[in-house]
């Protein structure tokens, strides 16, 4: 398959969104873009695992990207051999 961008959504995904914005995501060079974590959501409140603990410590301010749902450059991918 000629293909040069694949946008990866895990099974148990629940999209309520339109994916255009992840497949037009500017990766600045990288083979890949994934999504963060939503933390304006009150809703979520409580369910944040990375808000504490362990997870808290380990990404020390970082942000926390779900592997669930991201964009794969393939030409980057191919080119650099990644994966």
């Amino acid at each position: 398959l000629d293909l040069k961008r694949i946008i990866y959504i895990d099974a148990d995904q629940v999209v309520r969104g339109d994916v255009k914005e992840l497949w037009n995501l500017d990766l600045k060079g990288a083979p890949y873009g994934y999504t963060p974590f939503c933390n304006t959501n009150t809703a979520t409140n409580g369910f944040r695992f990375w808000d504490s603990g362990y997870w808290k410590n380990h990404l020390r301010g970082k942000p926390y990207h779900i592997s669930a749902l991201y964009v794969v450059d393939l030409v980057k991918f191919r080119r650099m051999r990644a994966g």
